[in-house]
């Protein structure tokens, strides 16, 4: 009956700089082949328009990749040839797994919508070109122009998590209670010639993860600086950490509360979606792993991994055959995250969710309160964060000795065997 799409928006130059490094890789921002090909038609294909008003976005933003004055050179955080081909990859897929029930989508049967960011908006017309023209791209889709939405300003796109007070105090009281290793933070130093590389470490996305994984995405070597290389070894000790960084700040304790507050009304949003009597056949909602990752974890199958460049969930919409009533009692729910069902991780014993049950737990996020406003309001939350930072306090009371002798740092998740963000 319905598909719809979550992804993180394909690989990317990367936006921060390492400082005294010796190798910095140079990215370069041309397509070709076919890929070249497919995207000098996504003018004619796409165009982006407000979500609300439904009114042409002018000036129209570009559908090209971004470079420097050179023509050649990506700007910084530009979406890369690697990362049109894994969305475009995607809607293919998408198109094959699919069969009829996604060939030859008239416009009207698409919502898309994606954030306001350059490398998102062409993630989006990439993945949907990969769909509508099929691995070939000479498919002729309908001759109308596919609406691509926006929401402005961006702090009213759910997917960027509406306002609500209590949702960021979650996320930044978990945010706040991780600290990498000193030792770690050392190594670091010595490897670039600095005595404090912390300011380097800040963020979900430090700036050696930046720079390291997108280069090893587009081919290039691990970073070095005037004190030697990263090397596979200490990079997989990395990867283990940033994992741990993100499990910390969205997947456990404070973090996932603040998951699930966050990200609710965009979950509410793709349930909606499935309820209602004018259901698009495809959705699709592009944005950044701060989508991607929360979503997961709200819904309880975040894989406790840092979600890499094009990392995707699929909610699939299901109806009994030869069944046309849109009943809800007989709509089922299947869920895939990076092509692996995770429908049971929110209560459904089958592969087949009742639409009623998926919904049950979307509300569920709210943990009791009748309203997501209800839930945001920072004084309901008040009493829990208080007691946390009560507890913490005294702790740390204790702890003072300790502390002065040796630096406590959180333990390290499990190291991928992977880089990252491929």
């Amino acid at each position: 009956a319905q598909v719809q799409v979550v992804t993180r928006h394909g690989a990317r130059s990367p936006y921060h700089s390492l400082p005294n490094q010796s190798n910095p890789h140079h990215f370069i921002c041309q397509l070709h082949g076919e890929e070249a090909e497919v995207a000098n038609r996504w003018p004619e294909l796409f165009r982006v328009f407000h979500d609300e008003s439904h009114e042409a976005v002018e000036p129209q933003p570009s559908l090209h990749l971004g470079t420097e004055s050179d023509g050649v050179t990506c700007q910084p955080g530009g979406l890369l040839m690697e990362g049109v081909k894994q969305t475009r990859a995607i809607g293919t897929h998408l198109r094959e797994a699919y069969g009829e029930f996604l060939a030859d989508l008239t416009p009207s049967q698409v919502y898309a919508r994606t954030e306001t960011l350059p490398r998102v908006v062409l993630s989006s017309v990439s993945l949907l070109s990969g769909l509508l023209l099929g691995k070939a791209g000479n498919i002729k889709p309908a001759a109308q122009q596919y609406p691509v939405y926006i929401i402005e300003p961006d702090s009213q796109e759910p997917m960027n998590g509406l306002p609500c007070a209590a949702g960021e105090a979650f996320k930044t009281k978990a945010d706040e209670e991780y600290g990498y290793p000193e030792s770690v933070l050392k190594r670091l130093g010595r490897l670039f010639g600095l005595q404090d590389f912390g300011p380097y470490m800040k963020t979900v996305d430090p700036a050696i993860a930046d720079v390291t994984y997108t280069a090893l995405c587009d081919d290039g070597d691990f970073p070095c600086g005037p004190g030697g290389c990263v090397n596979a070894v200490f990079q997989q000790e990395l990867e283990g950490l940033y994992n741990g960084k993100w499990t910390s700040q969205f997947g456990e304790g404070d973090g996932l509360k603040g998951s699930k507050l966050l990200m609710y009304p965009l979950i509410k949003e793709v349930f909606s979606l499935m309820a209602s009597d004018s259901r698009p056949r495809f959705t699709l909602f592009t944005g950044r792993d701060l989508v991607i990752g929360p979503v997961a974890s709200a819904l309880g199958f975040f894989d406790n991994r840092w979600p890499p460049f094009a990392s995707h969930i699929v909610f699939e919409l299901w109806q009994p055959k030869g069944v046309s009533s849109k009943v809800e009692s007989d709509m089922r729910v299947r869920v895939l995250f990076d092509g692996a069902d995770v429908t049971s991780k929110f209560g459904c014993k089958n592969e087949l969710c009742p639409l009623e049950v998926f919904g049950a737990a979307v509300e569920g996020m709210l943990d009791g309160h009748t309203s997501h406003a209800e839930a945001c309001t920072l004084t309901r939350q008040r009493s829990g964060l208080l007691k946390g930072a009560a507890g913490l306090t005294a702790l740390l009371v204790l702890l003072v000795p300790l502390f002065l002798a040796t630096r406590r740092s959180k333990p390290s998740v499990e190291a991928m065997n992977q880089p990252l963000l491929y």
